[in-house]
């Protein structure tokens, strides 16, 4: 039977791939400067539509809410990395419910600020606080949210309130790339230091 620190290893290796996939997508919308409308002239659509499909190649309105579900979904799995590193575990997608069992096995760990940011209502950027507000929705449902257009009794989603955020979205998307960046760092550095069987 697989032991808990091998079990461990892999949900936080599968969970930081996750996490580079939404950190790589969120800093080349950052550097594009999240283009969505511009202005062409001439009667060529042909060239139009192209010159406009590079244009908005990278940017919210196409990529948001992939790169959220994929960045959530690295969140959990790397909450339950961290349960089952403590021998504890978890079964559903709670991630609020998973962070506070989290916090009590590596409560003051700089890591924690980092996934905190993104799963408490009252630290989170802006832009998600609105889309979970809107949406009449706690982070908990972020699996269904992030993952079909409407909830399992038809409510639709206010995706509106993630797009076309220009300039919101460029501060957005470099703040999640550098915050990827540096959970990363602190997690693995707090990890290692502190269980020898995962150095």
């Amino acid at each position: 039977m697989e032991d808990h620190v091998e079990k461990a290893r892999n949900f936080l290796g599968i969970g930081f791939q996750y996490l580079d996939l939404s950190q790589k997508v969120a800093l080349e919308i950052a550097k594009s400067g999240n283009v969505w409308m511009f202005v062409q002239e001439g009667t060529d659509f042909e060239r139009m539509d192209k010159e406009y499909e590079e244009a908005v190649y990278w940017s919210d309105h196409k990529l948001v809410i992939p790169v959220l579900f994929n960045f959530y979904h690295g969140v959990e799995l790397m909450l339950k990395g961290l349960l089952l590193l403590s021998k504890d575990e978890f079964k559903n997608h709670k991630l609020s419910a998973m962070l506070e069992k989290t916090k009590e096995h590596y409560n003051g760990a700089e890591f924690i600020n980092y996934l905190e940011k993104y799963i408490s209502r009252s630290s989170m950027p802006d832009i998600l606080q609105l889309f979970f507000d809107i949406s009449s929705m706690k982070v908990d449902e972020w699996y269904q949210a992030l993952k079909y257009p409407e909830s399992m009794k038809g409510k639709k989603y206010a995706y509106s309130s993630l797009k076309y955020q220009q300039e919101n979205g460029v501060l957005f998307f470099r703040a999640l790339n550098e915050d990827i960046s540096l959970l990363r760092v602190n997690l693995v550095s707090h990890v290692r230091s502190n269980n020898p069987a995962m150095a």
